[in-house]
């Protein structure tokens, strides 16, 4: 367990084991984000709702809630909504399907241009938002997402060239890349 600049506990980022006397190189990447909302959520407006997950299946949890301008579009698909955060030119912008069961529709056509195209599409508008309070989070391995991105040769010990990192006689590979993700949303805004 680490902490960072402002004492807060990082988790360990590799498990006990991950890595061994066979380890040779280790990729590691850490992000920090700390956003507090330009139009914060009142804590006591904050009241138990029904989250819709799927058209099936639905589960309890706290909703934030708040009427106020901002900015909104609907496409063919659902609606984005875009919360701002004070201080940054940076925002957290949410996608609801407009069917319950209508996410994997929205992430068919969920590509760079037509995100791009929605976030042309934001207007201002009066809007109550209501929102569920929630933590996520995520571990992902990235090897094969990086092969199929161009780094094949990353990982294989006769194709790697690390030689600018290091200077060994040993080929150099990367064996593993992992992601770890956790993002809290509530009344104050976003950690991750």
């Amino acid at each position: 367990m680490g902490q960072d600049a402002d004492g807060r506990q990082i988790p360990e980022f590799f498990k006990p084991g991950a890595i061994d006397e066979a380890t040779q190189l280790v990729l590691a990447n850490a992000l920090t984000f700390q956003g507090k909302w330009a139009a914060a959520f009142k804590k006591e407006r904050t009241e138990p709702g029904t989250f819709r997950v799927s058209s099936t299946r639905q589960i309890q949890a706290p909703f934030m809630q708040q009427t106020g301008k901002f900015r909104l579009a609907a496409t063919a698909f659902g609606q984005a909504l875009e919360l701002p955060y004070t201080g940054h030119d940076v925002a957290l912008v949410l996608l609801l399907p407009r069917q319950p069961d209508g996410l994997a529709e929205l992430e068919k056509h969920l590509t760079g241009p037509s995100l791009s195209e929605w976030l042309r599409q934001l207007k201002p508008e009066t809007v109550t938002v209501s929102l569920p309070r929630f933590t996520v989070t995520s571990e992902l391995r990235l090897e094969d997402v990086l092969a199929q991105l161009g780094m094949p040769l990353a990982f294989r010990h006769l194709g790697a060239d690390f030689s600018g990192l290091c200077s060994t006689d040993e080929p150099l590979a990367l064996s593993s890349v992992a992601q770890q993700v956790r993002i809290t949303v509530d009344e104050t805004g976003t950690e991750a």
